[in-house]
């Protein structure tokens, strides 16, 4: 018996240190992602708004190592120093706010409008997840000062830079500023594009994909959007070109939109629910990145899409690769959509003489629902995103840089004087000052900060 333990102990200690494959071919190590996959997050958890971050992490991992490089980049800069912030706030264009999380508060010190709700939503947005961290979370951001751009793209104007010190909600593909990003206002609404909440979106594409099962689905590239004519945009003109005109009615339904035109060159504007009566979806950047990709990612369709140039904070857990068993989206070869007509063709006769097997689309769809609808693109996600980046950000603050050394001060006056908020006169006239809480802000009729 003892010779045989010293034997076994042997082989294992020679296992440890030669690969198994040295000696069986045919083996191969068993990579993390071969456990198998992760599931669907349960309903509960979808839309619960408090977990804690050792859960967060343990749930949505993949949304993590953008702010660990974020730490580095800014480690390596020293630090984001109190001039950073002012000069981000004061070269801030499109739709901007500059807030003070203080004494467990939100505070306004600065915001300016733009013709869209997107600043408000975004708002709702911080405010939500705030309100669901834990005390000790909450002692992580005190004493936090930020600005958050809602431009489509280069939020923040000065030529000398911004350092990447604001926060923006989107950045292009591998920039190395150490930038936040912050997930796009239509994560709350977007009710200048007839979307009332994220939430019911999620409900009625549930109730839409219940109607139509995959195998209901139609087959042809679906996509609508603005063509943005003049603006030089690459990936919708390709898209265009590639998949109208004659020759492609088998495999394309793609047509331009317009909230201002009509004509027979212009299609009907399709709700987002009503996109996931289609197998597969279109997705194309616009001007920058485009609002409609967490919509159509919670079709439980197969997304045809581009190789990026912009990226959003929830773009780490697509998962392209054709070899891996979360394969969530399908990223086409080439520059743009100059090989869309191939492999369209090629997913539709698939589904043509599948006999009922599960297609490549299919599995698509599936694992877009459970990796993403079902987890990277909840409500619960979202909230603890925004929670880990704000714990992120203010960790490489460089407070002894604020005025005074003592890091950020709430300034006071709290936004309001007698007759505030009726018809009394204007804020400006009354002359309220200082940080206004982000509830009496909402009170006042959110206006423009300071009042003008």
């Amino acid at each position: 018996m003892a010779m045989f333990a010293a034997l076994f102990v042997g082989v294992c200690l020679v296992f440890s240190i030669v690969p198994l494959s040295n000696f069986f071919p045919a083996y191969a190590p068993i990579s993390p992602s071969r456990w198998g996959p992760q599931p669907s997050l349960s309903a509960l958890l979808q839309n619960d708004l408090h977990l804690a971050q050792p859960q967060c992490k343990a749930e949505f991992s993949r949304l993590f190592p953008q702010l660990t490089a974020n730490e580095v980049v800014w480690k390596s800069k020293g630090g984001i120093r109190y001039g950073d912030v002012k000069n981000a706030a004061e070269n801030c264009r499109q739709g901007c706010v500059q807030l003070v999380i203080k004494h467990g508060q939100i505070f306004v010190r600065r915001q300016e409008k733009d013709w869209q709700s997107r600043v408000r939503s975004t708002l709702q947005l911080l405010e939500q997840a705030y309100a669901g961290a834990s005390e000790e979370e909450k002692s992580l951001i005190e004493g936090t000062e930020l600005v958050i751009s809602t431009a489509d793209f280069d939020g923040f104007t000065d030529p000398k830079g911004s350092r990447g010190a604001g926060w923006v909600l989107d950045k292009r593909i591998n920039d190395t500023e150490g930038q936040y990003l912050f997930p796009d206002f239509s994560f709350a609404s977007w009710p200048e594009a007839g979307i009332p909440s994220y939430p019911e979106f999620r409900r009625q594409a549930a109730q839409v994909n219940l109607e139509m099962p995959w195998r209901s689905k139609s087959n042809p590239a679906f996509w609508r959007g603005d063509a943005l004519l003049g603006n030089n945009i690459k990936p919708r003109e390709s898209l265009l070109r590639v998949a109208t005109g004659s020759g492609t009615q088998s495999w394309s339904d793609v047509k331009k939109t317009s909230f201002w035109e009509s004509g027979p060159d212009i299609g009907q504007i399709v709700s987002p629910p009503e996109h996931c009566r289609h197998k597969f979806l279109i997705h194309s950047e616009g001007v920058a990145y485009s609002g409609r990709s967490k919509f159509i990612l919670g079709c439980q369709s197969a997304v045809v899409m581009h190789r990026l140039e912009w990226e959003q904070h929830f773009h780490p857990a697509l998962v392209s690769d054709s070899t891996s068993p979360d394969q969530n989206v399908l990223v086409l070869q080439g520059e743009w959509f100059e090989n869309l007509p191939s492999t369209m063709q090629t997913l539709i006769e698939e589904e043509t003489i599948s006999m009922g097997f599960i297609t490549k689309g299919q599995t698509i769809a599936s694992n877009a629902k459970r990796t993403l609808t079902d987890r990277y693109l909840t409500p619960a996600a979202t909230a603890c995103y925004i929670r880990a980046a704000l714990i992120s950000y203010s960790k490489s603050l460089d407070r002894g840089s604020w005025p005074g050394g003592q890091g950020v001060r709430v300034e006071e006056g709290g936004g309001v004087a007698p007759g505030a908020g009726t018809n009394k006169g204007g804020l400006k006239e009354l002359g309220v000052k200082g940080d206004v809480e982000l509830g009496v802000w909402s009170n006042l009729g959110q206006p423009e900060w300071p009042p003008k």
